[in-house]
């Protein structure tokens, strides 16, 4: 019995509610993202371990790449005493809380970013694709997007992406999941 009862915690962490902005870009230009964008209604998702290893390794890329982007100074801002002491008191966090993210996604069982952002070429469709199978972890989500890569007449541009962790009995009845009723679990 406890099993199934892992398995069932395992399935019932791996589901998140997913919501995807895409932004298409109808220019044949790099640099220029359209402003049409389409928002998809957010779907139950499960991710797809298969993908861990691979977003493990990019967050924490990130991370480290992170501190050469911050230091960039911004021209023609004028600094207060305010901007000041508050970069101040971001250098002295900052190594303190990179530590902390880095060891929440070396330890995490699925470490996807809460939200995140992909840029797709224009021009390279296996490498477009070669991004999505990679970068988009939610299976539903994943195929979905593949299927419109295909048929959109624009390509996509760029996914935004969210997810949040499923917590809702009615959710976990709507995907067909589990059913609880007072001391027992069904399986479907």
């Amino acid at each position: 019995m406890s099993g199934i009862a892992q398995e069932v915690a395992k399935k019932f962490n791996a589901m998140r509610e997913v919501s995807v902005i895409m932004h298409v870009g109808l220019y044949d230009h790099h640099d220029i993202i359209s402003p049409n964008t389409i928002g998809m209604p957010s779907v139950v998702d499960i991710i797809d371990e298969s993908c861990m290893k691979t977003m493990r390794q990019l967050w924490l890329n990130a991370l480290e790449n992170d501190d050469a982007a911050s230091s960039a100074p911004i021209l023609g801002k004028e600094e207060t005493l305010f901007d000041r002491f508050e970069s101040l008191l971001k250098k002295a966090m900052a190594p303190k809380e990179k530590d902390l993210t880095a060891g929440f996604v070396k330890a995490a069982a699925y470490p996807v970013p809460p939200a995140y952002a992909v840029k797709l070429p224009l021009h390279d469709k296996g490498l477009r694709i070669e991004i999505l199978s990679t970068l988009v972890p939610f299976q539903k989500t994943r195929d979905m997007l593949l299927r419109l890569e295909k048929v959109l007449d624009a390509p996509m541009r760029a996914l935004q992406i969210g997810h949040t962790p499923i917590n809702d009995v009615e959710a976990l009845r709507a995907s067909g999941t589990v059913v609880s009723t007072t001391n027992k679990l069904i399986y479907n």
